[in-house]
Order: C-alpha cells, then structure tokens, then sequence
C-alpha cells in the first residue's frame, strides 16, 4: 500500500519549477525584443544621418555647378544648413579640402547628424573640376 502523506505537496513543486522555466523563457524572449526594438530605431536615426550628409552633398555640388561655390579653396562651413527645413531630425556639415591645382582634383566631405540621438555618417567624394 502506498503511502500518500508522503507525496502531498509534489505538484506543488512540479507547478513551482514548470512556472520558473516558462517565466525565465518569457522573460529572456522579452530581453531579446526589446534589445532588436532598439537597434531598430538605430538604424532608422543611422538612415536619417545618412540622408542628412546626402543633401549636404547634393546641395554643394548643386552651388558648384552653378558657380556660387568656390571648390577650389577650403572650405569647412558647420552652418551649411538646410534652408528649405525639410530636414526635421537632422542638420548637416559640408567641408571641401584638398584641392591639388595640377589634377584639378578637391575633396568634398559630407557630414549628416541625427539630432536627436547624436547619431553621425559621412559621405566623402572625390571632385574632379573643370
């Protein structure tokens, strides 16, 4: 014959270690979310960053080719801004150095900053005049 007394309570403990499996499961999915939520949102800051530097590029070649921007002598200009504001989140910094006089070769750098989150990307291009 079996003796129950000595049995009471094993569910208890079954029930105790499948909840801790299945909260420390829970609780590790959980961590994991949240850890892809936020590189996520980095990369749309990243992106915003990348499109910032892109429109400070196209905007100095744009002034190049117009003829109202010197690219042969060096220039760094943080306040080279976005005057339409259609940049809500960023803001950009445009440099052009480097200019050799017998390759007619100058170097344009495009900063893009999301400014919200510090996040910054450059772009760096390589101008042949004429």
């Amino acid at each position: 014959m079996l003796d129950t007394n000595k049995q009471k309570g094993i569910s208890l403990y079954f029930t105790l270690i499948i909840l801790s499996v299945l909260t420390s499961t829970l609780l590790g999915a959980l961590a994991i979310s949240l850890s892809q939520t936020r590189i996520v949102f980095g990369l749309g800051n990243s992106v915003t960053a990348f499109y910032a530097a892109d429109t400070g590029s196209e905007e100095v070649l744009y002034e190049i080719f117009q003829g109202s921007f010197d690219a042969t002598t060096e220039s760094c200009d943080p306040l080279f801004a976005d005057p339409s504001g259609t940049l809500t989140d960023a803001n950009y910094e445009v440099c052009v150095y480097d200019y050799d006089g017998a390759t007619k070769v100058s170097t344009l750098q495009s900063t893009g900053f999301h400014t919200a989150s510090q996040t910054s990307r450059r772009i760096e291009l390589r101008l042949k005049l004429q």
